[in-house]
């Protein structure tokens, strides 16, 4: 019996679920504060990938057994191991808002932590333990899951979208909007060529070449609010960036000045005010695509996900 568990059920359960939920829950958890909204499918989606891998993996296992293809066996059972290791220990590329996954960095210790522990598991000297430590590796992905899965949980609960804003003053209002996702001077042009749409602007102040110091948006949102600076200098989420000095926002200093502020989007992160007014963005959410890449880069390498993810 425990020699069937440690050959065939924890490969073919365990690359499966961590691959498409373990280690994108992982991910979600460990970026919740920079997600702006998960997209309705994400979950389903995940679930039913997982489903079909492991349906996949059963038949996979069956064909090996019968044209006893041994090697290929323990070459699955050695890659679940070093995905494992790799998606909740030692990360090979660690992405985070202010990086795309395909240009995060290769970590190449990282690399040979994971070689040497998955090594080290699956050499033969520990071939009687190896059901006792499949076991435990199973715990702790599951066990790390729930802990995903109740963290997620409570950040989409607790975080009510208020979905409403303040009227506009007769006068001495100040309105600070984000062109996401125009790049260049397009925003600018647009204005210059729409007299309709240039109207809507009129009174604006419009500052040419400036440069954002990130090109994603949680980053970018950041900038704006605490000033362009390279926030990669010291720190290595959006978490750590929201958290390092919520009382220096421009949203929190201008309602500590008299003014009403109401926020959008982004720009409600860590706005100290209880009573606020608040409109989600109307973007699409993160989905199972995105969160596929930044999970292939974190277990494999950056360099098996496409660009513009």
């Amino acid at each position: 019996m425990s020699s069937r568990f440690s050959v065939f059920p924890f490969r073919v359960i365990a690359l499966p679920f961590v691959l498409f939920v373990g280690v994108p829950l992982l991910f979600i958890k460990d970026n919740i504060g920079e997600i702006a909204r998960i997209d309705a499918a994400l979950f389903p989606i995940l679930v039913i990938l997982w489903l079909l891998m492991t349906v996949c993996m059963v038949i996979v296992e069956l064909v090996f057994r019968r044209f006893g293809l041994r090697y290929f066996m323990c070459l699955v059972e050695y890659l679940s191991i070093f995905i494992i290791v790799t998606g909740f220990l030692f990360p090979l590329s660690l992405s985070s808002g202010m990086i795309d996954p395909d240009e995060a960095p290769f970590d190449a210790f990282n690399f040979v932590y994971a070689l040497i522990i998955s090594s080290t598991i699956f050499i033969p000297a520990f071939r009687k333990l190896r059901p006792a430590i499949f076991r435990g590796l199973l715990l702790f992905v599951g066990l790390n899951s729930i802990v995903a899965v109740y963290t997620i949980t409570v950040e989409l609960t607790t975080n009510v979208e208020l979905q409403s804003l303040y009227t506009v003053a007769p006068k001495g209002n100040i309105f600070v909007l984000s062109f996401d996702g125009i790049s260049g001077s397009a925003a600018l042009e647009t204005l210059q060529e729409d007299e309709p749409l240039a109207q809507l602007f009129k009174g604006f102040t419009v500052f040419k070449n400036v440069a954002s110091s990130s090109p994603a948006t949680a980053a970018s949102t950041a900038a704006t609010l605490y000033g362009n600076q390279d926030f990669r200098l010291h720190s290595k989420t959006m978490k750590q960036v929201w958290d390092s000095a919520p009382e220096l926002l421009f949203t929190n200093v201008i309602n500590d000045s008299g003014f009403r502020v109401s926020t959008f989007g982004h720009y409600n992160t860590n706005f100290n005010d209880t009573n606020r007014k608040h409109l989600s963005s109307v973007a699409r959410g993160i989905g199972a695509s995105e969160v596929l890449q930044y999970s292939i880069a974190r277990t494999l390498s950056s360099r098996l996900v496409s660009s513009g993810a």
